[in-house]
Protein backbone atom coordinates (compact mmCIF):
# COMPACT_ATOMS: atom_id res chain seq x y z
CA UNK A 1 0.00 0.00 0.00
CA UNK A 2 1.60 3.25 -1.18
CA UNK A 3 0.30 6.54 0.21
CA UNK A 4 1.91 9.33 -1.84
CA UNK A 5 2.83 12.59 -0.12
CA UNK A 6 3.69 15.52 -2.38
CA UNK A 7 5.90 18.32 -1.16
CA UNK A 8 4.25 21.72 -0.72
CA UNK A 9 6.13 24.77 -1.98
CA UNK A 10 8.45 22.97 -4.39
CA UNK A 11 6.59 24.30 -7.44
CA UNK A 12 5.55 27.67 -6.02
CA UNK A 13 3.84 29.15 -3.00
CA UNK A 14 0.40 28.31 -4.39
CA UNK A 15 1.03 24.64 -5.23
CA UNK A 16 -0.75 23.04 -2.26
CA UNK A 17 -3.63 21.94 -4.49
CA UNK A 18 -1.46 21.26 -7.54
CA UNK A 19 -1.43 17.46 -7.16
CA UNK A 20 -5.17 17.39 -7.91
CA UNK A 21 -4.87 18.65 -11.47
CA UNK A 22 -2.22 16.47 -13.12
CA UNK A 23 -0.10 19.41 -14.19
CA UNK A 24 0.60 22.47 -12.06
CA UNK A 25 3.37 25.07 -12.38
CA UNK A 26 5.25 22.74 -14.70
CA UNK A 27 5.10 19.71 -12.37
CA UNK A 28 3.57 16.51 -13.76
CA UNK A 29 2.07 14.86 -10.69
CA UNK A 30 1.31 11.63 -12.55
CA UNK A 31 5.00 11.27 -13.33
CA UNK A 32 5.92 12.13 -9.74
CA UNK A 33 3.63 9.35 -8.54
CA UNK A 34 5.13 6.86 -11.00
CA UNK A 35 8.59 7.78 -9.69
CA UNK A 36 7.37 6.85 -6.19
CA UNK A 37 6.02 3.55 -7.53
CA UNK A 38 9.35 2.81 -9.23
CA UNK A 39 11.21 3.62 -6.02
CA UNK A 40 8.98 1.26 -4.03
CA UNK A 41 9.57 -1.49 -6.61
CA UNK A 42 13.34 -1.11 -6.18
CA UNK A 43 12.98 -1.65 -2.43
CA UNK A 44 10.34 -4.39 -2.37
CA UNK A 45 9.44 -7.37 -4.60
CA UNK A 46 6.46 -5.73 -6.26
CA UNK A 47 4.77 -6.10 -9.62
CA UNK A 48 3.98 -2.54 -10.65
CA UNK A 49 3.08 -2.80 -14.32
CA UNK A 50 -0.59 -2.27 -13.41
CA UNK A 51 -2.01 -1.32 -10.04
CA UNK A 52 -5.16 0.00 -8.35
CA UNK A 53 -5.71 3.49 -6.95
CA UNK A 54 -8.17 4.89 -4.46
CA UNK A 55 -8.72 8.50 -3.44
CA UNK A 56 -11.22 10.66 -1.59
CA UNK A 57 -12.00 14.34 -2.26
CA UNK A 58 -8.72 15.92 -3.42
CA UNK A 59 -7.19 12.47 -3.60
CA UNK A 60 -10.05 11.41 -5.86
CA UNK A 61 -9.13 14.21 -8.24
CA UNK A 62 -5.56 12.87 -8.29
CA UNK A 63 -6.86 9.38 -9.11
CA UNK A 64 -9.17 10.67 -11.83
CA UNK A 65 -6.52 12.69 -13.63
CA UNK A 66 -3.88 9.98 -13.19
CA UNK A 67 -6.35 7.62 -14.90
CA UNK A 68 -6.68 10.04 -17.81
CA UNK A 69 -2.92 10.49 -18.08
CA UNK A 70 -1.67 6.95 -17.36
CA UNK A 71 -4.56 4.53 -17.97
CA UNK A 72 -2.27 1.74 -19.14
CA UNK A 73 -0.84 1.52 -15.60
CA UNK A 74 -4.17 0.84 -13.88
CA UNK A 75 -6.52 -2.10 -13.54
CA UNK A 76 -8.96 -0.51 -11.07
CA UNK A 77 -9.73 2.84 -9.47
CA UNK A 78 -12.06 4.13 -6.81
CA UNK A 79 -12.89 7.83 -7.04
CA UNK A 80 -14.66 9.11 -3.94
CA UNK A 81 -16.47 12.45 -3.79
CA UNK A 82 -14.20 14.62 -5.96
CA UNK A 83 -14.87 18.33 -5.73
CA UNK A 84 -13.93 19.10 -9.35
CA UNK A 85 -14.11 16.59 -12.18
CA UNK A 86 -12.69 16.32 -15.67
CA UNK A 87 -15.29 15.37 -18.25
CA UNK A 88 -14.32 13.65 -21.49
CA UNK A 89 -15.58 16.72 -23.29
CA UNK A 90 -13.51 18.01 -26.24
CA UNK A 91 -15.26 21.39 -26.07
CA UNK A 92 -13.86 22.26 -22.61
CA UNK A 93 -10.23 23.09 -21.76
CA UNK A 94 -8.13 21.02 -19.40
CA UNK A 95 -8.88 20.32 -16.56
CA UNK A 96 -12.65 20.78 -16.88
CA UNK A 97 -12.53 18.87 -20.17
CA UNK A 98 -10.09 17.40 -22.66
CA UNK A 99 -10.03 19.88 -25.56
CA UNK A 100 -6.30 20.63 -25.30
CA UNK A 101 -5.20 17.33 -23.75
CA UNK A 102 -2.92 16.31 -26.62
CA UNK A 103 -1.38 19.76 -26.95
CA UNK A 104 -0.58 19.89 -23.22
CA UNK A 105 0.54 16.32 -22.61
CA UNK A 106 1.98 15.35 -25.99
CA UNK A 107 -0.29 12.39 -26.67
CA UNK A 108 -3.92 11.65 -27.28
CA UNK A 109 -6.29 10.48 -24.59
CA UNK A 110 -6.17 6.66 -24.54
CA UNK A 111 -9.84 5.75 -24.29
CA UNK A 112 -9.20 2.10 -25.16
CA UNK A 113 -6.91 1.72 -22.15
CA UNK A 114 -9.49 3.42 -19.93
CA UNK A 115 -12.12 0.92 -21.04
CA UNK A 116 -10.00 -1.86 -19.51
CA UNK A 117 -10.11 -0.24 -16.04
CA UNK A 118 -12.71 -1.18 -13.42
CA UNK A 119 -13.96 2.26 -12.36
CA UNK A 120 -15.71 2.84 -9.05
CA UNK A 121 -17.34 6.14 -8.15
CA UNK A 122 -18.66 6.85 -4.65
CA UNK A 123 -20.47 9.81 -3.13
CA UNK A 124 -22.31 10.62 0.06
CA UNK A 125 -26.05 10.78 -0.46
CA UNK A 126 -26.17 14.09 1.41
CA UNK A 127 -23.28 15.76 -0.44
CA UNK A 128 -25.49 18.60 -1.65
CA UNK A 129 -23.45 21.62 -0.53
CA UNK A 130 -23.07 24.10 -3.38
CA UNK A 131 -21.61 27.37 -2.12
CA UNK A 132 -18.27 25.91 -1.05
CA UNK A 133 -17.97 24.20 -4.43
CA UNK A 134 -18.02 27.46 -6.38
CA UNK A 135 -14.83 28.71 -8.04
CA UNK A 136 -14.99 32.46 -8.73
CA UNK A 137 -13.85 33.38 -12.23
CA UNK A 138 -10.25 34.52 -12.24
CA UNK A 139 -9.40 32.67 -9.04
CA UNK A 140 -7.37 29.46 -9.12
CA UNK A 141 -8.24 26.79 -10.05
CA UNK A 142 -10.91 28.39 -12.27
CA UNK A 143 -11.03 27.39 -15.95
CA UNK A 144 -13.80 27.81 -18.47
CA UNK A 145 -16.40 25.10 -17.94
CA UNK A 146 -15.56 24.43 -14.30
CA UNK A 147 -19.28 24.63 -13.46
CA UNK A 148 -20.35 22.49 -16.44
CA UNK A 149 -20.72 19.38 -14.27
CA UNK A 150 -23.16 21.06 -11.89
CA UNK A 151 -23.11 22.82 -8.53
CA UNK A 152 -22.62 19.95 -6.04
CA UNK A 153 -20.41 16.91 -5.54
CA UNK A 154 -23.37 14.69 -6.41
CA UNK A 155 -24.14 16.40 -9.72
CA UNK A 156 -20.44 16.41 -10.60
CA UNK A 157 -19.84 12.73 -9.94
CA UNK A 158 -23.01 11.91 -11.87
CA UNK A 159 -21.76 14.00 -14.79
CA UNK A 160 -18.42 12.19 -14.60
CA UNK A 161 -20.19 8.83 -14.55
CA UNK A 162 -22.26 9.76 -17.62
CA UNK A 163 -19.17 11.05 -19.44
CA UNK A 164 -17.18 7.87 -18.79
CA UNK A 165 -20.07 5.62 -19.78
CA UNK A 166 -20.61 7.59 -22.98
CA UNK A 167 -16.97 6.84 -23.84
CA UNK A 168 -17.56 3.11 -23.34
CA UNK A 169 -16.02 2.78 -19.88
CA UNK A 170 -17.53 0.47 -17.28
CA UNK A 171 -18.40 2.23 -14.03
CA UNK A 172 -20.09 1.51 -10.73
CA UNK A 173 -21.57 4.51 -8.92
CA UNK A 174 -22.38 4.01 -5.23
CA UNK A 175 -24.35 6.46 -3.09
CA UNK A 176 -23.57 6.13 0.63
CA UNK A 177 -26.77 7.07 2.51
CA UNK A 178 -26.86 9.67 5.29
CA UNK A 179 -23.35 10.90 4.48
CA UNK A 180 -22.30 14.36 3.34
CA UNK A 181 -18.50 14.41 2.92
CA UNK A 182 -16.79 11.95 5.25
CA UNK A 183 -13.73 9.87 4.42
CA UNK A 184 -14.43 7.22 7.05
CA UNK A 185 -17.86 6.45 5.54
CA UNK A 186 -16.79 6.44 1.89
CA UNK A 187 -13.52 4.50 2.08
CA UNK A 188 -15.06 1.22 3.32
CA UNK A 189 -17.23 1.18 0.17
CA UNK A 190 -14.12 1.80 -1.93
CA UNK A 191 -12.21 -0.94 -0.08
CA UNK A 192 -14.98 -3.47 -0.74
CA UNK A 193 -14.94 -2.65 -4.46
CA UNK A 194 -11.15 -2.90 -4.73
CA UNK A 195 -11.10 -6.16 -2.75
CA UNK A 196 -13.41 -7.70 -5.33
CA UNK A 197 -11.17 -6.49 -8.16
CA UNK A 198 -8.03 -7.87 -6.52
CA UNK A 199 -9.65 -11.24 -5.83
CA UNK A 200 -10.80 -11.41 -9.44
CA UNK A 201 -7.19 -10.91 -10.58
CA UNK A 202 -6.09 -13.84 -8.39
Amino acid sequence: LLAPLFAIGSAGADDEVGYKFGLFNGVRYDEALLAMVDDAARRLPLLTDRFAMVGFSGGAQLVLRFMLLQPQRLHAVSIGAPGYVTLLDPSLPWWAGTADFEAIFGRALDIEAMRRIAIHLAIGGNATEAEEMRVPEGQPPWVRGVEQAGPTRITRIEALDASLRAAGCTTQLDYVPDVAHATRRILPVAAAFLERQLLARG
